[in-house]
């Protein structure tokens, strides 16, 4: 049986941005909470 989705991830990153922008724009990903 293979992945067929994936609930959430939590990133702490030096640069939150760019950590978006790769998730969200290069991996397709959907930002639906922002937390600081």
């Amino acid at each position: 049986m293979g992945i067929t989705g994936l609930h959430h991830i939590t990133i702490v990153a030096a640069n939150a941005q760019r950590a978006i922008d790769f998730y969200t724009q290069v991996l397709g990903l959907r930002l639906v909470k922002l937390t600081v």
